[in-house]
């Protein structure tokens, strides 16, 4: 099930794109928001998805995975951002970019809290805070005071 939170106007079919990295195709979306998902564009053994965010970046459209992800030999899983992107010219030809993960350096899912600016404001379950930055794909750890 997805539900959507914001100004989504179509339903972004996740559960059909195919597990390529490379060349992933996505229906272009006309709106932006968090998905509330639990599926992506990549198998679940690879990456579980807690929330998304999709909406347009540096002129393109973008979507950003949050969740965990693991070594299928280690089965360890720590908390992740993977990110992908479909301009004007890959929506002719039904291709979506992946653009790259970020990982952190704890053993806890990420969610996605809510969006200000350019950053996605990040929670672990143990309850770290992170920011991502939407325009430098970076994510940092919030320090406590």
């Amino acid at each position: 099930m997805i539900r959507f939170k914001g100004l989504i106007s179509i339903a972004i079919l996740v559960a059909f794109f195919p597990a390529h990295r490379s060349s992933v195709p996505i229906p272009m979306a006309t709106g932006a928001g968090l998905v509330h998902t639990r599926q992506g564009p990549f198998e679940p053994t690879e990456f579980l998805v807690n929330t998304a965010w999709t909406g347009i970046i540096r002129g393109e459209f973008t979507m950003v995975f949050v969740g965990e992800t693991g070594d299928e030999v280690k089965i360890v899983h720590v908390g992740a951002v993977r990110i992908y992107a479909q301009n004007y010219a890959d929506t002719q030809i039904g291709r979506t970019r992946y653009l790259g993960q970020v990982l952190t350096s704890h053993k806890s899912p990420l969610t996605i809290e809510d969006k200000r600016g350019d950053i996605l404001n990040l929670k672990d379950s143990s309850g770290r805070k992170y920011r991502f930055d939407l325009r430098t794909l970076k994510l940092t750890e919030v320090q406590k005071l």
